[in-house]
């Protein structure tokens, strides 16, 4: 589980680097063409390409640049769950005390063990959070709430209620579980 942690938070980091690398590729080729329309004697025709081409590239490296400084979930990578086919309200009291339950008994926990093992680096959070995932994993009440909470809710608004920055990690990891097994099921259904 941690390792499947730490290669979403590193390949969202190599990511960024990539989009960032992108928009200054872009910016320096831009340059050459206004160097190039700049100094060179080149017919009308073709400095209105040039200008177009240039037009386009400044839109390209500003959504590179855009994607570098967004601030992106894992969960939105992963796409753990399709929440289109689930109702994105609450509409009963069970529903919003259930959200209401599954959130604050996370949100125990988490302060729980940060208290019992303070993180200072990404290590230490990631540590924080598989060993709740496994807490929760081995408490299938506390795990159906979170999975019945996120499927009412939408992933993004429970992470919020929870209010943790470790919540994030935490809960993708419960959905990985989720699907996993829920897959293996598939699979054993289909033979």
């Amino acid at each position: 589980m941690q390792e499947n942690i730490k290669y979403s938070l590193e390949k969202e980091k190599l990511g960024k680097y990539f989009s960032l690398l992108t928009g200054i590729s872009l910016l320096i080729f831009l340059l050459i063409l206004i160097l190039i329309l700049v100094f060179a004697n080149t017919p009308l025709a073709v400095q209105q390409v040039l200008m177009a081409i240039m037009g386009m590239i400044i839109l390209v490296a500003v959504d590179a640049f855009r994607q570098c400084l967004e601030d992106k979930n894992p969960i939105d990578i992963i796409n753990i769950i399709d929440n289109s086919q689930y109702n994105n309200t609450v509409n009963t009291y069970y529903e919003k005390q259930n959200l209401v339950d599954a959130a604050k008994e996370i949100q125990e926990l988490l302060d729980q063990l940060s208290k019992a093992h303070p993180p200072k680096t990404e290590d230490d959070k990631v540590a924080i959070a598989t060993e709740a995932f496994q807490e929760i994993n081995h408490n299938p009440t506390l795990q159906s709430k979170v999975i019945k909470a996120v499927q009412t809710v939408g992933v993004q608004a429970f992470i919020e209620t929870v209010n943790n920055p470790l919540a994030l990690l935490v809960v993708s990891g419960v959905l990985t579980g989720f699907l996993r097994h829920r897959n293996t099921e598939d699979k054993n259904n289909e033979s």
